[in-house]
C-alpha cells in the first residue's frame, strides 16, 4: 500500500511572518524538536534561523579551542602527535630530520591558529556540504518536495545538539589533557592497535543518534516525506559514511575520519 504524504506539508505554503523567536526554536530543539521546526516551511524570511545557530557554534568552537589549548597537557599532546607524524616521514625518507624539526616547530605554533581558522571557515563550509548531501538524497532519491534552504535551516537549528556535545567534549579534553577524548565507544580500542575496530566503535555516539533523530523530525516538518522514508534516508547516509570511515581507517590520509 502506497504511503500517504505528510499532511502537515503544503508544496506552496503562503508566506507568513515568524512569531516564534529564533532562540525559542533553537533551544526547543533540545526539548521538543517537533515544535521547534513547526511552520518553518511557510516562513517568508529564514535567514535568522540559520545564521544565529552558525554564529553561536563558531563562537563556541573558538572558545572551546582557546580553553583546551590553554592546558599545557593538551599542548604537549598536540606536539607529541606532530612529532610522531614527522618522525614517520623521516623514517620513510619523505623528509630530513632538519626539515622534520622545522615542521614540528611550525606545526606547534600554528595549532591554535588552525583551530580558530577551522571554526570560522570550517563550520559554514561543512554545513553547506552536509546540507547538500541531505538535500540531494531527500529530493532526488526519496522524491521529496523540500528546498535546499529549508534543509539548511533544519540542519542549522539541529546543531543545538552538536553544541551540547562540543561543550561537554571540550571540558573533558581540558580535564584529561588529551585531544583523543571523545563521547563515543572508540576509547575501548586504540586506533594504533586496531584502526578499523576503533573506527567502528567510534560510530556509537549517543549525541550522533540524538542529532539524526532531530534532523528526521525537522525534515518531515519541511517536506512531504513520511517519517519512515526520512528515517531510511538519514540512516542510510549515516551507514554509508560510517562504512567509509571504517574501511578507510587504515589509510593514513583518512585516519582522522575514524573518530568523527
Amino acid at each position: 500500500m502506497e504511503e500517504q504524504a505528510n499532511p502537515q506539508f503544503s508544496p506552496l505554503p503562503p508566506p507568513v511572518q515568524d512569531n516564534t523567536s529564533v532562540w525559542s526554536r533553537y533551544f526547543n530543539v533540545l526539548a521538543s524538536p517537533s515544535e521547534a521546526f513547526e511552520g518553518i516551511a511557510s516562513l517568508e524570511k529564514k535567514t535568522v534561523l540559520w545564521i544565529v545557530p552558525m554564529i553561536i557554534l563558531i563562537i563556541a568552537t573558538i572558545g572551546i579551542a582557546a580553553l583546551t589549548m590553554s592546558n599545557p597537557a593538551v599542548q604537549q599532546d598536540v606536539q607529541a602527535t606532530i612529532e610522531k607524524k614527522m618522525q614517520n616521514n623521516v623514517q620513510s625518507g619523505a623528509m630530513t630530520q632538519q626539515q622534520a624539526d622545522q615542521a614540528i616547530e611550525m606545526g606547534t605554533k600554528m595549532s591554535k591558529v588552525w583551530a580558530y581558522f577551522g571554526a570560522v571557515f570550517g563550520v559554514p563550509i561543512f554545513w553547506l556540504v552536509v546540507t547538500l548531501v541531505y538535500w540531494l538524497v531527500l529530493s532526488f532519491i526519496l522524491g521529496g518536495e523540500i528546498s535546499f534552504l529549508n534543509t539548511f535551516t533544519v540542519y542549522s537549528l539541529g546543531s543545538a545538539v552538536y553544541l551540547i556535545e562540543a561543550l561537554i567534549t571540550g571540558l573533558l579534553v581540558y580535564a584529561t589533557g588529551s585531544l583523543m577524548t571523545q563521547l563515543n565507544l572508540g576509547f575501548l580500542v586504540s586506533a594504533e592497535n586496531n584502526a578499523m575496530m576503533h573506527a567502528l566503535l567510534a560510530r556509537f555516539n549517543p549525541f550522533t543518534f540524538w542529532l539524526l533523530w532531530v534532523l528526521c523530525i525537522g525534515f518531515v516538518k519541511v517536506s512531504n516525506l513520511t517519517m519512515k522514508k526520512t528515517v531510511y534516508g538519514v540512516a542510510g547516509l549515516w551507514l554509508a559514511y560510517s562504512a567509509a570511515a571504517v574501511l578507510l581507517s587504515n589509510i593514513p590520509m583518512f585516519k582522522s575520519m575514524s573518530g568523527m
